[in-house]
């Protein structure tokens, strides 16, 4: 009976750490979110300045900053807002015991959670995290290199940086992207599983693969 007293008390304290990571993690993600949404609105107000316009490099900033701030976006609806739903609300009360203000985040929560709630939305906000991950890629390595070859050889200067082969490249970045994720929709669907904890095991959502 000590023994089994003991598991118990080990298993409950672990699950203690484990949720407390998890509300850690939430909540230091969603600042990350909110501060990289401001800067990169910012960068995006100030790249599409007219006196911006005239800088090449500003078009390969300009669509790294909407990428990225789109990939925070795609981030937290895909996995943060599920971590909130699981740590404050499956696994922790029952709805029907929650107050006014604790159900108005839970149906705000569940809202954007799209990705639960549809295989359309699961596919699509997939396919985004993936694409938008590799086209910040592609955009810094293509202004890494656009850069070098203006700096180092003169002769190229004028062709790299001139207006269209700047959109260019970025149009082409854009396309080879969704072309390289056109495998992510065909993957990732909807699979219905049970979400419990020891005081509430009935409560169940969906989540995605």
């Amino acid at each position: 009976q000590h023994s089994s007293n003991s598991v118990d008390a080990d298993s409950h304290s672990h699950h203690r750490q484990t949720i407390a990571v998890r509300k850690a993690n939430a909540f230091t993600i969603t600042f990350i979110v909110l501060v990289g949404l401001v800067a990169n609105s910012f960068g995006v107000f100030v790249f599409v300045q007219h006196r911006f316009r005239d800088h090449s490099s500003s078009v390969f900033l300009l669509f790294l900053c909407l990428s990225d701030a789109l990939f925070l976006l795609v981030h937290f609806i895909e996995d943060t807002t599920r971590t909130f739903l699981d740590i404050y609300f499956f696994n922790s009360h029952s709805s029907s015991s929650s107050t006014n203000t604790e159900g108005f985040f839970f149906s705000l929560l569940n809202v954007l959670s799209v990705t639960d709630h549809s295989n359309v939305a699961c596919r699509l906000v997939n396919f985004l995290r993936y694409y938008l991950r590799l086209l910040s890629a592609y955009l810094i390595f293509a202004l890494t290199v656009q850069r070098t070859v203006a700096l180092r050889f003169s002769a190229y200067r004028q062709a790299v940086e001139s207006s269209h082969a700047v959109w260019r490249a970025v149009v082409a970045q854009l396309l080879a992207g969704a072309v390289l994720n056109l495998w992510v929709p065909f993957t990732f669907r909807l699979i219905p599983v049970v979400s419990g904890s020891p005081t509430n095991s009935s409560s169940s959502s969906t989540v995605y693969y």
